[in-house]
């Protein structure tokens, strides 16, 4: 995969659940920042966005599940709980786990809920990934029309330049053509933030004229950035024999 790193939080209880979980990683582009503290992952969640979280389980860290779908950023983050065979699966289901990966830890078992995990963060920020772009723009905000530079763009927010606006918080409207000639977009937005060199960024309310072709082309986008992850995924869970290991 080309371009873009999956965010991990990955809170341990065991120096063997990292040693075994990199190893069944290995090959995926997913960057796990290791927090064995529950309240500062607790924190964490609240201070940054994450794609997943895997979880080492017992009953003090129950509550980083919890805090993950409370979380204003990073609730929609897959979730892979780590626990014995005899943890209730309802319970840890119920808190807001995705996949299960029971202990003793395997690399193939370990590997291959990653894949999919690892499937399910990519679509995950395929809805919020900002693509660099320079696209000339047209936007009408207090009453006034002005001309922009379409600066990044993804389905939830776009980022607008234009050196002479001090923008203020609140709604506009956003006209461009797509660089790929497919069509012309229009789409509602809502200013949440700007600095003093005339930059914005915005959330997306609606697209109310060439949404499809507006979808067709973020996706072509991310396939670019992505280009080479699907089948790399494919053969290396076709190909990969398991590593030998002490406890499989």
């Amino acid at each position: 995969m080309a371009g873009v790193m999956l965010e991990v939080l990955f809170v341990p209880r065991k120096a063997e659940t990292v040693s075994m979980i990199r190893r069944a990683a290995e090959h995926m582009d997913l960057n796990f920042q290791i927090c064995n503290d529950a309240e500062e992952a607790e924190r964490l969640l609240f201070c940054h966005r994450y794609d997943g979280l895997i979880l080492d389980h017992d009953e003090s860290t129950e509550s980083v599940l919890r805090a993950l779908r409370q979380s204003p950023s990073s609730r929609t983050a897959i979730a892979i709980d780590v626990h014995e065979e005899d943890v209730n699966l309802q319970t840890i289901f119920a808190l807001g786990a995705n996949f299960e990966i029971v202990t003793p830890l395997r690399v193939d078992q370990a590997r291959r809920t990653l894949q999919l995990a690892n499937g399910l963060m990519m679509l995950g920020r395929r809805r919020y990934y900002r693509h660099p772009v320079e696209v000339p723009a047209r936007v009408v905000t207090e009453g006034r029309e002005l001309d922009a530079v379409l600066s990044n763009v993804s389905e939830q927010g776009i980022g607008l330049r234009c050196g002479s606006m001090a923008w203020q918080s609140g709604p506009l409207q956003c006209s461009f053509d797509l660089p790929d000639h497919s069509g012309r977009v229009v789409m509602e937005a809502t200013v949440v933030w700007a600095d003093k060199t005339g930059q914005a960024g915005c959330r997306v309310e609606a697209v109310s004229d060439g949404r499809e072709q507006f979808m067709a082309w973020l996706s072509r986008l991310f396939h670019q950035q992505t280009a080479g992850y699907a089948g790399t995924i494919h053969e290396h869970a076709r190909h990969t024999e398991p590593l030998p290991d002490a406890n499989a």
